[in-house]
């Protein structure tokens, strides 16, 4: 009996992982370490990230008809988030971030995808920072793979994270990346320059890593690429699916 464990939250309890499991797969060493400190058996873990296929959205798409959906002008900076709207995916200060930015570039623009509680409170705390024409919340999409072709950053916020396949996807697709430092979210990076980590719930922090970003084309471009190269050699699927193998084998083994 193998478990994966995905959020990095605290444990309600250890005794399923101690008692009822044979093994526990984390996908981030955030997690595994999260469920050593709650006391789960250290030899009961092993680390094995979560795979994407980096070629599934990875392709020139013909955004026209997306632009004009969305209003999009030649000249703006766009950026996206894609995340549950959830406390702990940390939105509120990607808005008081962006409130920031637009005082200098009135030309970014932050299109948020997924559904959640909060919802209207964002909606809200937009218009109480005047920003309602700077954010586009776009409820759930099937075309995420055109949304990040549009878009010239990927800002995850969250105070709370797992690992992010998002991030992943948003690496695939050769898109440099602002994310902050919890859980598994700066293992998505690693060594490579491929974006920039701030703290968590840090809004002074994103805005100044976001507008660094933005100003230089050059370096998003070299971060995009060496972000996708980090995927395709450390998220496959293919990665993710030979570990599982591996440690069935060596499981059964036993």
């Amino acid at each position: 009996r193998i478990a994966t464990r995905r959020v990095d939250f605290e444990l309600n309890n250890n005794w399923k992982y101690n008692l009822g499991l044979e093994h526990v797969v984390c996908i981030s060493n955030a997690i595994k370490n999260i469920c050593i400190a709650n006391g789960v058996e250290k030899s009961k873990l092993s680390l094995i990230y979560s795979g994407i296929d980096p070629d599934r959205l990875y392709k020139k798409y013909r955004l026209k008809d997306l632009r004009e959906e969305l209003g999009i002008m030649s000249n703006d900076k766009m950026l996206l988030n894609v995340a549950s709207l959830t406390d702990h995916k940390g939105q509120c200060y990607l808005l008081s971030a962006i409130a920031t930015l637009v005082e200098k570039n009135k030309n970014i623009k932050l299109l948020i995808v997924g559904t959640g509680e909060l919802e209207d409170s964002l909606n809200q705390q937009a218009r109480e920072l005047d920003i309602q024409n700077n954010v586009s919340f776009l409820g759930f999409r099937n075309d995420v793979g055109k949304l990040l072709e549009l878009s010239d950053l990927f800002v995850m916020s969250s105070h709370l994270e797992g690992l992010c396949t998002s991030a992943l996807d948003a690496m695939a697709m050769e898109r440099a990346l602002v994310i902050t430092n919890a859980g598994g979210l700066p293992e998505v990076l690693g060594d490579c320059d491929a974006g920039i980590v701030v703290p968590a719930k840090d809004s002074d922090a994103l805005a100044k890593a976001i507008g660094e970003i933005l100003d230089d084309d050059n370096r998003r471009k070299k971060m995009g690429i060496r972000g996708r190269l980090r995927v395709c050699e450390v998220f496959s699927v293919t990665n993710m699916v030979n570990k599982y193998r591996e440690l069935y084998k060596d499981l059964l083994s036993d």
